[in-house]
């Protein structure tokens, strides 16, 4: 599972197909074990063909295309369907050519690999026992980045360095991949010593963030933040400016990475594509192919529907078919949110101000002011004690132009609570439910500029690990959520706590939830803002 992110090497295996095929397996003195190998070899293999590689490997996937004899049947009734994405036949000998196989390769027979292969229940072998299929076709990874953490403090790369690294993160949970990253403005590319870790479940990525102290690789503690406050982080410190504020993405040097699903589409439609090796287009269907406004609205709809899980303040939430969460499924902090009203009038900078006072005596988790409004709140992912209450008040504030006793602080009430936090983590929803239809379209995932491919899939196989790193905004994580569960018939706020709340059709993008993540932006820096395809009202709700 640990990839390094060059260029793939699938499409020049390891000295060819055929001159592997004119060795005798296994070697004199194979480096591993038959029971060893033959565990590794299924694990590898398993890997190639799984939703988080084969769709981002060119060469592989492409394979997958040329054979579909014997043709795949449905196991119940034994007619013959059509293959899905990714089912084709591909010859074992090919994949057991690539890099990472070499060791299990020299160290079974042809019929041992086979014996190997027969216990996969992704994978099926043919009645030769030489060509090996999907079980199921590959489908997208709709969150594999709310999943994912960067590490960074890692030594220089050994040939053994992805085994290891794969072994070390292991210990913490069930990892899907480990992508190493690389500086590919050189030649050869270059360990930048620190790593993309996706870990299949949210829960152990959390638990992993939340170690103190920090883990150690080899006595050197580590760099550790999710991967999304990471790319949140970077885009301010390269001056990255968001479409949404009218400016343009700055372009990558690097060339068009392969997605499976962005292709296929492509090709249906006619258009060229990286499906075929002459990228030559296809005639186009009869009939039109551009859907109007109305049948866009409606399939855009469609896709939204469809429950999406993530991750939000320790918990994890679902989305209904309308895009926001249930009420009733959200739970925060008893008396963990304070309004504020009379404090002038806010600019753009003016939430900052607030959040950067406040936390000397408690981290907020969210601050709530508008552009031009003089009240809001503040959300705290713990409760706020009378005694951190009284010094929030007396820290005399200037939050837009007042301070002090001109400000009138009050606590929110139980149902003023419930939506200031439920419009949170409808917010939330809301960007991830933006990033899947990204995702589906090809429109790029937002990933580090190196390894992970800014604003698209990347990566190489280099191990146990390939060519995904795939987008998707994580939710947040807060503190200790034991508070009581709060129910009231608001399903979504229109306002986050307090009067002065702003409504519109979706926060601004620089509302990254950064507090929510664990993780305190540069000085100075604000969460960024990420653009989206609709022009959105303009409001100025802020958190960290």
């Amino acid at each position: 599972m640990v990839s390094d992110n060059t260029a793939s090497t699938s499409a020049a295996p390891a000295n060819g197909a055929a001159a592997a095929a004119a060795k005798t397996y296994p070697i004199a003195d194979p480096p591993m074990s038959v029971e060893a190998a033959k565990a590794e070899a299924l694990r590898q293999f398993e890997f190639y063909f799984s939703n988080a590689n084969l769709p981002f490997d060119r060469f592989l996937f492409r394979l997958t295309r040329t054979d579909n004899d014997p043709p795949l049947t449905d196991e119940a009734t034994g007619e013959k369907i059509e293959p899905g994405p990714g089912q084709g036949w591909v010859p074992v000998n090919t994949v057991a050519t690539f890099k990472r196989m070499q060791p299990m390769r020299e160290s079974l027979s042809d019929a041992q690999l086979a014996e190997a292969l027969e216990s996969s229940t992704l994978l099926k072998l043919d009645p030769s026992r030489t060509k090996i299929r999907l079980r199921e076709p590959v489908r997208p990874s709709k969150d594999a980045f709310s999943r994912s953490i960067y590490a960074k403090g890692f030594p220089d790369e050994t040939p053994t360095l992805q085994s290891e690294l794969e072994a070390f993160f292991s210990q913490f949970g069930l990892i899907t991949v480990v992508r190493m990253r690389r500086d590919e403005t050189v030649r050869p590319a270059k360990f930048k010593n620190s790593v993309f870790v996706e870990f299949a479940k949210p829960e152990e990525m959390d638990a992993f963030l939340a170690l103190e102290p920090k883990p150690k690789y080899n006595d050197q503690e580590l760099i550790t933040m999710s991967k999304e406050a990471y790319v949140e982080m970077k885009m301010k410190e390269k001056g990255i400016v968001p479409r949404a504020e009218g400016g343009e993405e700055k372009q990558s040097f690097k060339r068009k990475k392969f997605n499976a699903f962005t292709e296929l589409k492509r090709e249906a439609m006619g258009q060229p594509n990286m499906l075929n090796e002459d990228s030559t287009p296809k005639p186009k269907r009869e009939g039109p192919t551009k859907l109007s406004a109305e049948e866009q609205e409606a399939a855009r709809a469609a896709r939204r529907a469809e429950p999406l899980e993530f991750t939000f303040a320790q918990q994890t939430l679902k989305t209904q078919p309308d895009g926001t969460v249930k009420s009733e499924d959200l739970t925060f902090p008893v008396d963990s949110v304070l309004k504020f009203d009379n404090a002038g009038v806010a600019d753009k900078d003016s939430w900052k101000s607030l959040k950067d006072a406040v936390s000397v005596v408690q981290t907020p988790f969210f601050v709530d002011l508008a552009i031009g409004k003089s009240s809001g709140c503040i959300g705290f992912n713990e409760t706020v004690t009378e005694d951190n209450f009284t010094k929030v008040k007396a820290l005399n504030i200037p939050i837009a132009g007042k301070a002090g006793e001109e400000i009138a602080w009050s606590r929110a009430t139980a149902e003023e609570a419930n939506k200031a936090w439920l419009t949170r983590a409808n917010f939330r929803a809301s960007m991830l439910l933006d990033q899947r239809e990204e995702d589906a379209s090809g429109s790029g995932g937002r990933g580090g500029r190196s390894g992970d491919r800014r604003f698209g899939h990347g990566g190489g196989r280099g191990g146990r690990g390939g060519r995904g790193g795939r987008g998707g905004r994580g939710g947040g994580r807060g503190g200790k959520h034991q508070g009581n569960r709060r129910n009231n018939n608001h399903s979504n706020g229109a306002s986050e706590g307090g009067d002065g709340g702003e409504t519109g059709a979706k926060r601004k993008r620089q509302d990254a939830d950064a507090g929510a993540a664990g993780h305190k932006l540069p000085e100075g820096a604000k969460p960024p803002t990420i653009g989206s395809a609709e022009k959105k009202v303009k409001t100025e709700v802020k958190t960290e």
